[in-house]
């Protein structure tokens, strides 16, 4: 009896790792990530990408947490050496056990985190389907421009930019200085 409820136990959890959610971490070469000059990136450094989701129908970021692997990591890869191009591999989710869709998107920076870093930039959100260990890659190729619509088109990493809220502040200050010497 010991020996049959061993041998479910077992059947089940290697059917359960099969089914994971998983997506195909990598970029095409129709969606290389661009410099500030629109050529494809090529860092000094080391330039590190990330996997975010969300529940389906999130359009912004903010809606979206870091992906979290099987293993218990976040989901991230560094750039390879072909310019433009990451390769993170078959990527499977923490928490999903079956083919689901989620909001997907993908931030890439240089530097130790996202938040800190001057050089960064991220792709859109859109939804897309997961596959599982025995689906077609291309149901579960989030950067997949073949027989498949691009759902994640390549996007674009570069220094920080002031948003045109802080130049326009900038702006009235200057003006506020400029008023304030003149009534004097």
């Amino acid at each position: 009896m010991k020996k049959l409820l061993l041998l479910a136990a077992i059947i089940v959890s290697t059917s359960t790792v099969f089914a994971q959610s998983s997506y195909i971490f990598n970029n095409s070469s129709t969606t290389v990530i661009t410099n500030g000059a629109g050529t494809a990136w090529t860092p000094a450094g080391a330039l590190t990408f990330q996997l975010y989701i969300g529940p389906a129908g999130s359009t912004l970021f903010s809606q979206l947490a870091p992906a979290i692997g099987t293993n218990g990591s976040p989901i991230l890869t560094t750039l390879s050496a072909t310019a433009g191009r990451f390769f993170g591999g078959n990527v499977y989710l923490q928490g999903f056990n079956s083919v689901t869709t989620l909001a997907v998107g993908v931030r890439g920076w240089s530097g130790a985190d996202y938040a800190s870093a001057t050089t960064k930039g991220e792709s859109v959100v859109r939804d897309a389907q997961t596959g599982s260990a025995a689906d077609n890659v291309v149901a579960k190729n989030i950067f997949n421009s073949g027989a498949v619509t691009t759902l994640l088109p390549g996007f674009l990493v570069d220094s920080a930019v002031p948003e045109p809220s802080s130049i326009a502040l900038g702006l009235l200050g200057l003006g506020a200085i400029a008023l304030f010497r003149r009534r004097k």
